[in-house]
């Protein structure tokens, strides 16, 4: 009689395990699902990105550039290698299936995410920076030290990126594209997030000081300009308009019935004028030897 006891303990457990196995293939299932979706969107809008970059590519490289134009354009060219690292990544995912971490692709593809995101970021605070200078240095900005701010886009998202690979494989399969590991805790935080946020507060600092510091010279020279005009303006005094000063110094042609007017006031005055000098002529006394000799 102890088989049928055993059979009827082992039941449970064994419907037990059959469920966990199946709710296990259930959430395998969703995840490949949901990492499905997310390649496909990856693939959708990266390539929107790629298409962008090239038409501002292709219209920065028709148009005349400036300095700054140039450090725009090193942004574009960031983002375009971004976008090409989430496009390649969700096609290979999509064609030969899930991709392990310690493959040569997924850390060739992790490799070029980084650079592109940290050289991203070293262009805006190179933006930054040209804006700020440029209200000191108004002809030049940071265009001086310009190989300096191409050596620090060039070899700074290079060097993060190539510190991953201190403690081994330093890129990591995390869906639709492969990133910094994150079990070994200082990497991802050192390398990508603590110099984000140090180009995030700088960004913010600049714009900042570059919007008080012009809000002051602006209020400056309005205190200035107002300070100069009641200067040459007398208290008490009424300014004449513009028109009047110029109708007063003949500048302004006058119109018809006015110069018809002018003209017959002209016309006697002279008539009078010559009246008066007829009726003195009339008037005028007679000679004394003359009077005598009558």
């Amino acid at each position: 009689m102890p088989g049928p006891r055993w059979s009827s303990l082992g039941m449970p457990l064994v419907s037990e395990m059959l469920s966990q196995i199946a709710a296990r293939d259930i959430a395998n299932d969703r995840v490949e699902h949901t990492v499905r979706v997310l390649n496909i969107l990856s693939l959708t809008f990266a390539s929107i990105s790629i298409l962008s970059t090239l038409l501002a590519l292709y219209w920065f490289g028709r148009m005349r550039r400036s300095f700054r134009h140039e450090l725009i354009l090193l942004l574009v060219q960031s983002d375009c290698l971004k976008s090409m690292a989430t496009v390649i990544f969700p096609i290979v995912t999509l064609v030969r299936g899930e991709i392990r971490s310690d493959s040569a692709f997924c850390q060739a593809s992790g490799f070029v995410l980084s650079v592109g995101i940290e050289s991203a970021d070293m262009a805006v605070l190179l933006i930054a920076l040209h804006s700020v200078m440029y209200l000191f240095r108004p002809r030049s900005g940071l265009y001086p030290y310009r190989h300096i701010a191409y050596a620090v886009f060039y070899l700074f998202p290079v060097t993060t990126a190539c510190l991953a690979f201190i403690g081994g494989n330093g890129y990591e399969n995390v869906g639709h594209y492969c990133y910094l590991r994150n079990d070994l805790g200082w990497t991802r935080l050192s390398l990508s997030w603590v110099p984000r946020y140090i180009v995030c507060v700088s960004i913010v600092a600049i714009y900042a000081f570059i919007y008080i510091y012009i809000r002051k010279r602006m209020g400056d020279y309005g205190r200035r300009h107002s300070e100069v005009w009641q200067q040459r303006t007398p208290r008490g005094s009424h300014s004449t308009p513009t028109t009047c000063r110029l109708f007063s110094r003949g500048r302004l042609p006058s119109a018809a019935s006015s110069r018809r007017t002018s003209a017959a006031d002209t016309i006697s005055a002279l008539k009078a004028r010559h009246g008066s000098a007829s009726s003195t002529s009339a008037v005028r006394p007679l000679d004394p030897r003359a009077s005598t000799e009558v």
